[in-house]
């Protein structure tokens, strides 16, 4: 009895060194599961980022092959072809080497120490048929931006170092960009900017970039949009005269001027007129310049003590008006001819002018001569008045507070200067008595010899 319980011992003890034994010798193999991309993903843009997770219940070091083709056999052989990754620590892996719209499967296979390996699940994903988008991230204008020049620079940027060739997509139509049409492309650049010039005004536009390696594969932005600037109407300034002004004469030039900021062309319409309303309004009746580009305008044949109203309206070539305001002037008041008249001459003129205030003399009218010559005089019979130059001899006629030339008068040549102007003057008998040079002496002319009325 003794003998067999020694015996059940000992068997006892054997038994447990042996289980013990057989634990040490098993070594179980790592865990892999997938995360990202998900299983039947469609996926926007490449690269695309895969990562997992592993467990190894004995703590083994482990070693990673990731695996991806468009053929699901190849992966789950874990063939070569398929193999994009190889023995790395780390649990992530980015890859671009994909085309849109094919189905791509993917696994990952976990080696530990004991080189036990562990497989994932097979998972697929896509990339949308909107093609490839790589590393380019658009810089500015920023998406959805405004007030933005009318020549813009595009900025970029890519993350690597290599050397692309940069399409510029750039159009008013978004699915022009996003379909890259010929339309939409601007051309292309090794650079990471590009400018454009003469965009319109108040439009909006949608970009993106395509950047091509050297081997020739695409990788595409996102499609941004942007909105320009907006182009502001001239600006119009009244010069003269000013508003409210009293003139003096019977005939004004109106003067203005216009500017804009863009530099765009201007034209203007102008509107005049003794009816405010008729201004006003816009009235054709009204209207004296069309789509003008002069800045001034003379109106003459005034009527005296009146009221006349102007209005300048300016164009751009972009159809944008500025509206002036209504300014007004008022002509003189008519002033009879009396013994507060003064004529006074000058090599370039008659001026007659209201000495009523002798402190300030008021401008009436005038005559300018023909004749530049500086010795000049005249003599005054009746309402006609008689002025002596070195080339002719005037007849003007005095009519209320105008001076005008005789217009069936013929000026008498003085080619060989035979009168002296400056010693002209009116004899007893109403003759004209002027000097044939200045040592002679005086000679009578009578009045019909010089003027034919």
């Amino acid at each position: 009895k003794k003998v067999l319980i020694v015996l059940a011992m000992v068997i006892s003890i054997l038994l447990l060194y042996s289980c013990e034994y057989i634990t040490q010798l098993m070594n179980y193999p790592p865990q892999v599961t997938l995360k990202s991309p998900e299983n039947g993903a469609v996926l926007e843009s490449t690269p695309v980022k895969f990562t997992w997770s592993a467990i190894d219940t004995d703590g083994d070091t482990l070693r990673f092959f990731l695996y991806i083709s468009d053929d699901k056999e190849q992966v789950q052989a874990m063939s070569d072809a398929a193999l994009k990754l190889k023995d790395s620590t780390e649990t992530e892996f980015i890859y671009s080497d994909l085309e849109p719209d094919v189905d791509y499967y993917w696994m990952v296979a976990a080696v530990d120490s004991e080189e036990n390996v562990g497989k994932s699940e097979v998972w697929s994903f896509r990339i949308s048929a909107g093609g490839v988008a790589g590393f380019i991230t658009l810089s500015q204008p920023e998406d959805k931006a405004t007030g933005v020049d009318i020549s813009p620079v595009l900025v970029w940027n890519v993350d690597d170092d290599k050397t692309y060739e940069f399409s510029v997509y750039l159009s008013t139509d978004v699915s022009l960009v996003e379909s890259l049409s010929n339309e939409s492309l601007l051309g292309t650049t090794t650079s990471h900017r590009y400018t454009v010039h003469n965009l319109k005004y108040s439009t909006k536009y949608y970009w993106r970039i395509v950047a091509k390696d050297e081997t020739g594969r695409e990788y595409k932005s996102d499609v941004w949009s942007f909105t320009t600037v907006p182009n502001y109407p001239p600006k119009i300034t009244y010069i003269s005269p000013s508003d409210g002004e009293e003139i003096e004469g019977l005939e004004v030039t109106l003067k203005w001027e216009g500017k804009d900021e863009e530099g765009d062309d201007i034209v203007y319409d102008l509107y005049f007129s003794d009816d405010e309303e008729k201004v006003r309004n816009g009235d054709e009746g009204a209207r004296k310049l069309t789509d003008s580009k002069e800045t001034e305008y003379k109106a003459s044949e005034l009527g005296y003590s009146k009221t006349y109203y102007w209005k300048v309206v300016a164009k751009d070539s972009y159809g944008n008006v500025t509206e002036g305001s209504v300014a007004s002037f008022t002509t003189m008041e008519k002033i009879e001819s009396d013994v507060n008249t003064l004529l006074m001459l000058s090599k370039d003129g008659i001026v007659m002018v209201d000495a009523s205030n002798p402190n300030k003399l008021k401008y009436i009218s005038s005559y300018a001569f023909v004749d530049d010559s500086s010795q000049k005089s005249f003599v005054k019979y009746g309402n006609y008045l008689y002025v002596f130059a070195e080339t002719y001899v005037y007849i003007l006629k005095i009519e209320g507070n105008t001076i005008e030339e005789v217009t069936n008068s013929e000026r008498v040549e003085n080619s060989d200067k035979k009168y002296v102007v400056h010693n002209a003057r009116l004899g007893e008998n109403n003759e004209i008595i002027v000097a044939e040079d200045e040592i002679d002496g005086f000679d009578t002319i009578p009045t019909v010899g010089i003027c034919k009325i």
